[in-house]
């Protein structure tokens, strides 16, 4: 989206970091909120598939289970939207000269988000007026025509309620798998170019096994906030009777416990299709901290459970928040290595922005080719083996005693081998492109010819 690159500022190397740092906090917020909703609005609709049956504490736990994964009315714009549109200028920013897509994803994840978040929201409030006048005709001494009224409404809000929650679910589940694509596809430098097609994110190995954690977790996450709000926080409802908290209660701590046991593995999974170049300590620390509070918040689900605690259960939801939040921000981390020589490139560009404005830009300054190798050029390409990019030893020969080629390609690359991505442009001046050309060929001839 071309009207993106026109909401860029030029960013120097500490307002890139500062940007991760919001980037991340933003991420926290909404990313356990978008996965409660999903999670919460999957298992309502299970069980009021199971109310058809004739089940009426069944069709009570689905409502409940709806409006606790929802929070409140004005939980969707605080939590949901509002850090949903600062991740797009974040990764916009971010992101400027690389081909990634990452800020068009969440464009439109945006937009899904909208529309799913409405009809998630008009379900949650059908699903109670429903439960309300079909419980209508059960009441001893009723009028008939107050009953026939309630039957009524009671059929308007089924179709109201099965329109909007099926609907709803659709939307959020696109919407939640472009955020993840979004919010992923940085932390992989070597798919550049194909990630920016929409193909790649239905079709990609990555994306789908991030995606699946993001299920798992939606549902973990969302049986363990139904029975935080119901029967930990603050004591939890007093108007509850004891027949329903047998129904209810271990119900919603068994979904938050059997999804909660394959996060686990899909942590791992995860950290293992890093590559190399985004990978660090603090992205290994930070994942097995996410490790530790998963098996902390399943030692509560168990406590919950098995022992008749009365508070324990009630942690689960705070330890796999506090899970995902270090995995979110493994992840900015991840996607900051992995961006490492584009955000140096940023910052020499907001350098010669503000120099220019203050009358010092003139004249050309030299340029150290060897230092911009290793600056822009190093994550990619090396002399002898294949990184991102072939080995120099296999394309500099076409270009000895052509410094002019190598520097116009330099300046301008197009995709010569099929078997590599595409080389995006480094947003380099003449005089570095000569620099980095000079420097290439000379090491060629000396060290490697």
């Amino acid at each position: 989206m071309e009207w993106l690159d026109s909401i860029v500022l030029p960013q120097s190397a500490d307002h890139l970091t500062l940007l991760r740092v919001v980037g991340a906090l933003a991420l926290i917020v909404v990313y356990p909120y978008l996965a409660t909703v999903v999670g919460s609005t999957a298992i309502s609709l299970f069980y009021r598939r199971r109310a058809n049956r004739g089940d009426r504490l069944a069709f009570r736990f689905a409502k409940d289970v709806a409006e606790s994964g929802t929070v409140s009315r004005s939980a969707g714009a605080l939590l949901g939207l509002a850090p949903l549109v600062a991740l797009v200028f974040i990764y916009a920013q971010l992101g400027k000269g690389i081909e990634d897509g990452a800020a068009t994803y969440l464009v439109v994840a945006l937009l899904f988000a909208l529309a799913g978040l409405s009809l998630v929201y008009s379900y949650r409030n059908s699903i109670g007026l429903r439960r309300l006048f079909d419980e209508t005709e059960f009441i001893g001494g009723a009028p008939p025509d107050l009953r026939e009224d309630a039957r009524a409404y009671a059929d308007e809000y089924r179709d109201l309620n099965n329109m909007s929650g099926g609907w709803g679910l659709v939307f959020a589940l696109v919407a939640s798998y472009l955020f993840v694509a979004g919010a992923s596809v940085l932390a992989f430098p070597e798919d550049r170019g194909s990630s920016s097609l929409l193909l790649y994110v239905f079709t990609s190995g990555k994306i789908f096994l991030r995606y699946l954690l993001f299920l798992f977790g939606g549902l973990a996450l969302a049986g363990s906030l139904v029975a935080l709000r119901m029967f930990y926080w603050e004591g939890g409802k007093k108007s509850i009777e004891t027949a329903y908290a047998e129904y209810a209660k271990p119900r919603a701590l068994k979904i938050a416990a059997f999804f909660s046991l394959a996060l686990p593995a899909l942590v791992a999974g995860n950290l293992f299709v890093y590559p190399e170049r985004s990978l660090s300590e603090t992205v290994f620390a930070l994942s097995f901290a996410a490790l530790a509070a998963i098996l902390l918040a399943f030692h509560f689900l168990y406590l919950g459970l098995r022992r008749a605690d009365k508070f324990g259960g009630g942690w689960a939801y705070p330890a796999l928040v506090a899970a995902f939040a270090f995995l979110l921000v493994g992840e900015m981390t991840a996607s900051g290595e992995a961006t490492e020589r584009n955000s140096v490139m940023l910052d020499r560009e907001y350098q010669a922005y503000f120099a220019e404005l203050k009358g010092e830009g003139g004249g050309v300054e030299p340029a150290n080719g060897e230092q911009i190798f290793g600056t822009v050029c190093a994550a990619c390409h090396s002399f002898e083996n294949k990184i991102v990019g072939p080995p120099y030893v296999e394309t500099l020969p076409k270009y000895e005693g052509d410094k002019a080629a190598l520097k116009a390609f330099i300046l301008n690359p197009v995709k010569v081998n099929p078997e590599y991505p595409p080389m995006p442009a480094q947003g380099l001046k003449p005089n570095e492109a000569d620099a980095v050309a000079e420097y290439l060929l000379k090491t060629y001839e000396s060290d490697y010819k």
